[in-house]
């Protein structure tokens, strides 16, 4: 069982990680023009951002495993349409809709996996969790290159849905499990107030919004760049992977040490000063000079 509920979470994870390499280009090959390719990537985004909101009360009237029941199988469904698109407009409300499918997932599965440990170690199951998630950024963008390099981004949608109409039978073998409500009633109020009152989430919104930005641009013009060097399409998915292996490989090996040494408002600014140094124009032509 906590197998399943693990690959269920890799499952839910490689819908979006697998479209990263693809997307911009099966756009383009629709006639997207370059700033409608933008509207395409981000609308999943868009759209995933409400669902998620959304899924936490779904989550507690009709409990988490009804939820991954109805997401995978309408994601699937809206996965194969992909397959089907004729025209860029198409390929945009298509990829709303997946936004909005695939928001409902992801939090009824990490709330079943919080219920059904909540006797246990957290620290083994975030580890397990984590190892999904990671499984699916390094295999997702890989896979999805190397597969519409040799039969086209329309299979690679197939599949994915297929993988997502599965994951719906699966979920029907897990057991059902109810979200305890609060016991703990009273003024509520002010509560959202007082969360933008605190400097400090604030300042983890604001470096989770500039980290979600940069990959959001990644996304959209990684697979662009391999395209106009004319290199194959499994190259920019092959990229993807990379970023993945050497995130893991960082939070894995002794470099982890640095979030108990340095305080997380200098790690947190410095992250994102490498981010954007990565992503600058001017890095490519020092590295040019320099080899």
């Amino acid at each position: 069982m906590p197998f399943i509920l693990y690959f269920l979470i890799f499952i839910s994870f490689i819908d979006l990680f697998a479209q990263f390499p693809i997307t911009s280009t099966y756009a383009q090959s629709l006639g997207a023009s370059t700033g409608l390719i933008g509207f395409i990537v981000g609308a999943y985004s868009l759209s995933n951002l409400f669902s998620n909101f959304f899924s936490g009360y779904f989550v507690d009237h009709k409990g988490p495993k009804q939820v991954m029941l109805y997401g995978f199988l309408v994601n699937g469904v809206i996965l194969l349409l992909y397959a089907i698109a004729t025209s860029p407009m198409q390929l945009l409300a298509i990829r709303f809709m997946n936004g909005l499918s695939a928001g409902i997932i992801t939090p009824a599965a990490f709330t079943y996996l919080s219920l059904s440990n909540k006797n246990k170690k957290s620290g083994k199951t975030m580890a397990f969790s984590g190892a999904a998630v990671g499984l699916s950024a390094i295999g997702g963008p890989a896979f999805a290159g190397i597969v519409s390099a040799k039969s086209g981004s329309e299979t690679v949608y197939f599949i994915i849905g297929c993988l997502m109409i599965f994951a719906c039978v699966l979920t029907a073998l897990l057991n059902s499990i109810e979200k305890q409500k609060d016991v703990v009633r009273g003024n509520n109020k002010g509560k959202i107030q007082e969360l933008f009152k605190n400097k400090g989430l604030l300042f983890a919104f604001l470096g989770a919004l500039s980290l979600s930005a940069s990959q959001g641009i990644l996304a959209y013009m990684l697979p662009l760049k391999v395209d106009g060097l004319e290199l194959a399409n499994h190259i920019s998915g092959m990229l993807m992977s990379i970023f993945g292996i050497v995130a893991i490989l960082f939070f894995m090996l002794p470099t982890n040490r640095v979030f108990d040494r340095f305080h997380y408002e200098w790690l947190l600014p410095i992250g994102l000063v490498i981010i954007a140094v990565a992503q600058s124009p001017v890095l490519p032509l020092i590295l040019h000079s320099c080899l």
